[in-house]
This record gives C-alpha cells, structure tokens and sequence, in this order.
C-alpha cells in the first residue's frame, strides 16, 4: 500500500509539471505572470516531471494518506490558483490571445512621424533631463478614463497596466491628455493618442481616479499629453505592459 502510494505522488508531481509545462509552451502565461519568468517556470516544470517520473519508479516507502492529500492539495490550489489568476486577467481586460511586438518603431500620420512608445516608457523619459526626448512626437495607447473632475477640465486619462511579476503586483499607470471634448469616447475605450508631450509649471489637482482591481492607480501630474489626433483602436491581445526599454524600438 505504502508503494502504491509513493507511485501516487509520483503521478500528482508529474501532473503539477506537465500543468506548468503546458502554460508555458501553449496557454496564455501572461494572464497570470509577466512573460519574462517563462524560463523559470520551465525549469519547474521540467525538475517537476524528472522527480515524479523517479518517483514513481522509485516510490516513497514512507508514504501515507495524508501526504497524498497533501499533495492533492497542493494541485488543486495550483490549478485553482492559475484559473483564478486567468479570470482575474479576462475580468480587468477581457481580451485573449497574444501578440507579437513590432519592429517598426514609427508610424506617420498626416505626414508627421511619430515614435511609437508605451505609457510606463514616456514616464520614464519624462523623468529625465534630456529634454530632447520628450520634444519628440510619440503615439501611445491605452484605455480612457474619465469622471467629473477630469471633464471639468477638458482633460482624460489614458491609462493602461503595468505588471513586473504578476497580477499581484500590477499597477494601473497613465497620462491626462488635454481634449476639448472628452465625451466623445466613452469610458473603457481604447485609444491610440498621437502628439506631444507637456511639462507643467505646476502639479494639477488629483482627480481621484480608482481602478478596480489594482491596489495603486498612478496618473502623472506633473505632463499633460498633447494630442494632434486621438483615433479608436481595437483591443490588443495583450493590453498589459510587461517590457519598458530605454532606447528604440520602445515596447509600445
């Protein structure tokens, strides 16, 4: 019996690293963690499977009932953990599928170039002293937000999340962007903002936005995004920010 249960926990061991194996080679990771870690969990999976396979060839003699519970647990939270995780992702963005980073690093509209970047990128650069930079003309997209405050002032913001590790940590990130009429896009939508950035002499009132979900929503007070046209877009298939790169190509 004893053997019989060593050979259990073998299984289990090998169920938890083909789980994990599969995400990382066919499911969506970056519903759950940040894409950067997929050779980590990889390396687990793979230590996973080699101890469950000598496992079950060479069981554990002292096995019991209760560490075969145990370890069901431990699979059931795992699994239990990594759907969680995954509705939480289609719950803050209700997107699927993946895609890929483009090389091009600019886009013309209108005849204007515009240096592609994303929101946590622009922040960066506006926190340095190369002010070069930020004269640039960027495009950037993200999600609109709005209430009272924000309309009171010809203003919304373009916010989109930032995830280091993973949805534990992210943190909803954006900029206000100066538009006269911001009930022309509705709350929730997504935008492409082509323009320029501006250095305030002044940090504006905090308009007391809140996104559900995130334990942090950060709007920068100190730059006002100044569009020469803001166009609707559809969703991406991964609307997180996971990579933040100092030079060119940006991550977009």
């Amino acid at each position: 019996m004893k053997r019989i249960g060593g050979i259990i926990e073998g299984l289990i061991l090998q169920a938890v690293g083909a789980y994990a194996g599969a995400l990382v080679f066919f499911g969506d990771y970056w519903r759950f963690l940040n894409p950067k870690f997929k050779w980590l969990t990889g390396a687990t999976a793979a230590m996973l499977l080699i101890i469950g396979t000598v496992s079950i060839f060479k069981p554990n003699r002292r096995s019991s009932l209760s560490r075969i519970i145990i370890f069901l647990l431990f699979l059931r939270v795992f699994t239990v953990g990594v759907t969680g995780s995954i509705s939480f992702a289609n719950f803050l963005s209700g997107f699927s599928g993946k895609e890929q980073i483009e090389e091009k690093s600019r886009l013309m509209l209108n005849g204007l170039e515009y240096i592609k970047i994303n929101l946590v990128e622009l922040s960066l650069l506006c926190g340095t002293p190369e002010s070069e930079k930020t004269a640039n003309r960027y495009v950037v997209r993200g999600i609109v937000r709005r209430n009272q405050e924000l309309d009171s002032l010809g203003q919304f913001a373009l916010m989109r999340i930032s995830v280091f590790c993973c949805l534990a940590d992210a943190v909803a990130m954006g900029f206000r962007v100066q538009y006269d009429r911001p009930d022309e896009f509705a709350d929730g939508q997504w935008v492409e903002v082509y323009g320029t950035v501006k250095r305030l002499p002044q940090k504006l009132p905090d308009p007391h936005l809140y996104t559900r979900g995130m334990l942090l929503t950060i709007l920068f007070d100190f730059h006002l995004l100044v569009p020469d046209k803001v166009l609707l877009i559809r969703e991406p298939g991964i609307p997180f920010m996971f990579d933040f790169r100092k030079e060119e190509p940006y991550a977009y």
